[in-house]
């Protein structure tokens, strides 16, 4: 048997770092061509100079200094910088060389902190080489017992540290847990249902039980195979309050993913855990961001160079079955921060260039993750599509009921039409006879809703802005009165199912419409052409709210339809604000827009009496 003992070897700097990348006998995304070796002095030189000239400047300020020049041909210098600057302030020289710190824990506290700034890092080939330019004395050392040995830089500290490893012959130790040291509070609590809890279903994606009702029966004989998306559209849909759906994060906060401590394997190395948690944040950031700021394609991008910062030993652990789940997770979390951002635009005039954008991407992020993480084995490729595809779903729906909100505005803020909808509704519209036949079981509060709610919500109101002046710059001030009675009427009855109310809903307007069409109403087109947009509106709602209430512990209650009193909610004093007003100001290019758009609903219009 051979006795394990310590390996200590000195490396170069770069071959430390290219022994660890995959491929590394191809160049990095960051990594700027070859130079010779005069043009590299020069550029290591400019670097000290401008370190030094900075040295001063807050890391904050050289943050926003990346942010701004982030699509600029500069953006790689800046981020240079920064590094630069991070490093002075974070990393000490110590005289004794027998000090040493993991060269992944310097590297992970650096991408953690760029996570917080929202700006992206460098890969570690280029922060490896800021390191010796800014401590050209240290040595790069290989530490620990055979077998778990790993790189450390000796001669160096993180500030803040009370010991480090020493590169002696007990190997790599520390007296702190460097995996809290680099995460810090970057840990989001997220409920993940235990075995006992969920099922696997045969596609990879693992499925939550006994909370909103199991699976439909199939009854076509053939073996139901769940999609991530059916499963979702099936059993996870809930409508939220407006409080519990409304809590954007504020952009200066930090944004956290799920511990991935709970599902490495027994004895993985905490710096490595510790260095993928901190790239997959910045990554999730780095997308969130894109979303923010509507740079699409940059946004596909960033899927395509994760994979360059990732080292061989992060890029293992990242392929392990265990850590499936905490992918799937956190890929949820920064999604539902997207969606968030996102959803004040199903009311807003929006830039035909942006929704062209939007569209594309809801059709091909899917395709485009499963292209990007082909080489990844099959349960990493389950956890990164089955949120993607629900997202991409969701942006879709979203997209589909800005259509129908505009081309439901030009009836809704018209005088006239709105007059002669009134009329045939009260006239045609047998509203005992309808929940008679549709919802027996709900009949009285139905009937008063069809009665009297619904044409009073077509009532002039000062509030409500006519489009006499030409369209505006959203539909908010049209709908507002909409919104706020589609918003509260699913918790006005005891309906355990989202699904199922909206399946109710869109039985009782259809056996409307028919009452309408039988009787020859003149406004059939108007009621039709808002139908559309009540149906995507109520289905926008159930599926956000299954999307943001996922990850929520059950035991903790989960978010159902109370039942409030009888009567019109509209007739007591609304609240300040619309539900679907309050996040826009997070979202920087979509705000109001000036110019107006032709809406894809419009040719299928026939304007009354026009």
């Amino acid at each position: 048997m051979v006795p394990s003992h310590t390996v200590k070897e000195e490396v170069p700097e770069t071959e430390a770092i290219e022994d660890e990348r995959t491929g590394a006998t191809g160049t990095s995304p960051d990594r700027p061509p070859k130079r010779t070796s005069g043009a590299v002095e020069d550029s290591d030189a400019e670097l000290r100079r401008l370190a030094e000239e900075n040295k001063t400047v807050e890391l904050a300020e050289l943050a926003r200094r990346v942010r701004n020049e982030e699509n600029s041909p500069s953006a790689e210098r800046t981020r240079q910088i920064y590094g630069l600057g991070w490093l002075q302030r974070n990393c000490e020289r110590v005289s004794d060389t027998s000090v040493a710190v993991p060269r992944n824990r310097v590297y992970a506290r650096y991408v953690s902190v760029c996570a917080n700034e929202r700006i992206k890092p460098l890969n570690p080939a280029s922060f490896g080489k800021l390191v010796r330019l800014m401590f050209p004395e240290i040595k790069t050392r290989r530490l620990g017992v055979r077998g778990h040995s790993k790189y450390h830089y000796c001669g160096i500290r993180l500030a803040g540290e009370n010991s480090s490893p020493r590169a002696g012959p007990g190997g790599s130790s520390s007296g702190s847990d460097p995996s809290m040291q680099v995460a810090g509070d970057d840990h989001l609590q997220v409920y993940i249902p235990s075995s006992a809890h969920r099922t696997y279903l045969s596609n990879g994606f693992s499925a939550r039980l006994g909370i909103l009702g199991s699976p439909e029966r199939n009854y076509s004989g053939a073996k139901a195979v769940p999609t991530p998306l059916s499963y979702f559209m099936l059993n996870e849909l809930c409508f939220l309050r407006n409080a519990e759906q409304d809590n954007l994060r504020n952009p200066h906060d930090a944004f956290k993913i799920p511990d991935i401590r709970p599902h490495v394997p027994v004895g993985t190395d905490p710096d490595i855990a510790a260095t993928l948690t901190a790239l997959y944040r910045s990554h999730c950031t780095s997308l969130v961001e894109c979303i923010r700021y509507m740079r699409l394609k940059q946004f596909l991008q960033l899927f395509v160079s994760f994979h360059g910062t990732l080292t061989v030993p992060v890029q293992k652990l990242l392929s392990e079955r265990s850590v499936a789940p905490w992918i799937r997770e956190s890929d949820w979390v920064m999604y539902k921060e997207m969606i968030r951002l996102l959803s004040p635009l199903a009311l807003q005039v929006v830039p035909s260039v942006v929704l062209s954008a939007l569209r594309q991407l809801s059709t091909t992020l899917v395709s485009h993750i499963t292209t990007t993480f082909s080489v990844q084995p099959p349960h990493v490729m389950d956890a990164k599509t089955a949120p993607a595809s629900i997202f991409a779903s969701l942006l879709d729906r979203l997209l589909r009921v800005n259509d129908a909100a505009h081309a439901a505005a030009r009836f809704l803020g018209n005088p006239p039409d709105r007059d002669q909808m009134v009329k045939d509704w009260k006239a045609y519209v047998n509203a005992q006879s309808i929940v008679e036949r549709e919802i027996p079981c709900i009949a009285p509060l139905a009937k008063d809703i069809i009665e009297r709610e619904i044409p009073n919500l077509l009532e002039p109101e000062d509030t409500v802005l006519s489009s006499e002046g030409g369209d505006s710059s959203s539909t908010e001030s049209v709908l507002d009165r909409w919104t706020y009675f589609l918003t509260v009427l699913p918790h006005r009855f005891r309906i355990p199912s989202a699904r199922h109310f909206n399946i109710y809903v869109g039985a009782l307007a259809t056996a409307a419409l028919r009452d309408l069409t039988t009787n020859g109403a003149i406004s059939f087109g108007s009621w039709w052409v808002v139908r559309c947009w009540v149906d995507e509106w109520m289905s926008w709602q159930a599926e956000k709210g299954g999307f943001l209430n996922h990850g929520r512990d059950p035991e903790r209650g989960k978010i159902g339809m109370r039942r409030v009193a009888m009567g019109s909610l509209l007739d007591s004093e609304m609240e300040n604000e619309s539900p679907t007003k309050g996040s826009e100001d997070h979202l920087t290019l979509l705000e109001d827009v000036a110019e107006n758009r032709v809406n894809i609903m419009a040719p299928a219009i026939v304007s009354n009496g026009k």
